[in-house]
């Protein structure tokens, strides 16, 4: 529940607005002024008109303006993006307990209504504008807007994306098969990039795109009796990259084109999921489930998938390299401590900026002595970047990599917020960490390596936008762990870029983004997803 009274602890609760008429008159006005105020302060100051990440940019100046221990809350009313209002307020939220307590709130569009009887306290928070955007540009309304298909499909997803070990011969369930087949082609994957890095060795840069080594352990995984070639999954890694960017730097845009972005997207995405469309569905989807949905539903399940699981998966194992690069490691780190890095490059790299909501009711957050209010009709920003970051709580450090940050402090903030939590948490969030580390761990068995962005080495740029990647051609040297020679990190990149030849195709990486694919869920499948740690171009690969 995200209700408690314990002191210093998150109380969120519903509220009945009894402002007399004079106060909504003099607050009317009064919003009237703030929004012309920080519509003309978004144009002027952060190019609003052409910069679809102003308000982002926005939020992060006046962030980093608070004090270091001032609670991140922040409010903007802003001139409405539509002819029937006036204004909209915007709240920004982006403390981490505070936002760990709201998403611990089902979202009122995929929960039955029965849940808001039996908890009278908890306030109705729906995805809002922002959310539906970014589901609808890239085909997945139903799925997030009606209770019924939203709640058959996610039992069904926590039942098979749920993977927490690479032993495939403790695979039993509903969708055993379908996740042995997964284990075998992560597995595959992974030896056949290796196997390629390994024939290619040399003091070379080498840029590896994740998104397209995703998409084929998906693809692969679910429909292994296809032989898929290797330019068609290149060529859907590269239009979900487009689509993805896309958008995401739309999400909290309020004059953004959706209906061009949906209408593109759809035409562009049309011949490849006819394709996907065409295999044999029984592995992915169980047999009650498959009879029961319609195509449309299956197209829009597989978008979630393939560009969730594509887009995350690429972002994280970018990160991730980056930073084992940095470390310098004699030896491949033990599972504990990788697991520790995994956990340590969410927090402080999440693949997103932040998370929407809207508030359908009055309700107040009630933190540290202090009472906030927000207004039906408030679009909700949380700011799951700023969060990750806040020095209020993960302290004076909370902008360096430290992966041995103190265990309760952790598990009290979340730093895997990118995936959600409680009843909004991704459903491929176990399936996600587990691809990472199995990847991570085989090449720290094979090699060392240093990374470069944009012939920067030790360096570790990251985009500022809704959907965090790293900002710059990433490239790697890799060098087998065992050789006698120099080590990696001491070549010269005078020396490394010369004969630079082209071996991995884009510079792509992917993460499970959390789509906030929520739902109540038993407090045994939570615990499950929340506690899952509990366990020149040169040449690129994919």
């Amino acid at each position: 529940m995200p209700e408690t009274k314990e002191k210093n602890e998150v109380l969120i609760v519903r509220v009945t607005n009894s402002q007399n008429y004079w106060n909504w008159v003099r607050n009317k006005i009064s919003s009237y002024q703030q929004a012309i105020k920080n519509t003309f302060r978004l144009l002027t100051r952060f190019n609003g008109s052409q910069d679809p990440n102003a308000f982002h940019n926005m939020l992060e100046e006046d962030f980093k303006n608070m004090a270091q221990d001032e609670i991140k809350i922040s409010s903007y009313t802003m001139v409405a993006p539509n002819r029937h209002q006036l204004t909209q307020r915007i709240v920004s939220i982006a403390n981490p307990l505070i936002l760990e307590a709201l998403r611990r709130i089902p979202r009122y569009e995929t929960v039955d209504p029965v849940y808001f009887d039996e908890h009278p306290t908890v306030p109705k928070i729906g995805g809002g504008r922002a959310f539906n955007t970014v589901l609808e540009a890239i085909g997945m309304g139903i799925l997030s807007a009606e209770h019924e298909a939203h709640s058959a499909f996610n039992q069904e997803m926590i039942s098979a994306l749920t993977l927490t070990s690479m032993d495939a011969k403790a695979i039993t369930g509903t969708h055993a098969n379908l996740k042995k087949s997964v284990i075998n082609s992560i597995e595959a994957e992974t030896q056949a990039l290796k196997t390629r890095i390994h024939s290619s060795l040399a003091p070379v840069p080498l840029s590896i795109d994740f998104r397209t080594f995703a998409l084929k352990i998906l693809l692969k995984g679910f429909y292994p009796k296809y032989q898929w070639a290797d330019f068609w999954i290149e060529q859907l890694s590269s239009l979900i990259e487009t689509i993805s960017d896309q958008a995401f730097r739309h999400v909290v845009n309020p004059y953004a084109p959706i209906e061009k972005l949906r209408q593109s997207a759809k035409r562009q995405l049309a011949p490849y999921l006819k394709l996907i469309l065409s295999q044999d569905q029984s592995l992915l989807f169980s047999e009650d489930y498959l009879q029961n949905i319609s195509v449309e539903i299956q197209e829009q399940i597989l978008i979630s998938l393939l560009f969730a699981g594509g887009d995350n998966i690429k972002k994280y194992l970018d990160h991730l390299f980056i930073e084992l690069a940095k470390a310098n490691l004699e030896a491949p780190l033990s599972k504990e401590d990788l697991q520790a890095y995994i956990t340590e490059t969410g927090r402080l790299y999440t693949t997103i900026y932040a998370q929407p909501g809207k508030a359908l009711e009055d309700f107040t957050i009630q933190f540290e002595g202090k009472t906030y209010t927000i207004l039906k009709g408030d679009e909700l920003h949380y700011s799951t970047w700023v969060a990750n970051r806040d020095t209020k709580e993960w302290g004076e450090d909370a902008s360096e990599f430290n992966p041995y940050r103190v265990e309760n402090k952790n598990k009290k903030l979340n730093p895997l917020a990118t995936f959600g939590s409680g009843s909004r948490v991704c459903r491929g969030k176990t399936l996600t960490l587990t691809i990472v580390e199995y990847v991570a761990q085989e090449f720290m068995k094979d090699f060392c390596w240093q990374a470069f962005v944009d012939d920067i080495p030790e360096t570790h740029p990251t985009e500022f936008n809704f959907n965090n990647g790293v900002q710059g051609r990433l490239e790697y040297i890799f060098r087998a762990r065992m050789a006698p020679s120099k080590t990696v990190h001491n070549i010269p990149k005078n020396e490394a870029v010369q004969n630079l030849a082209p071996i991995y195709a884009n510079n792509q990486m992917v993460l499970f983004a959390n789509q906030d694919l929520d739902e109540t869920i038993s407090e045994e499948e939570t615990n499950t997803l929340d506690n899952s740690f509990a366990h020149a171009p040169g040449d690129s690969y994919s």
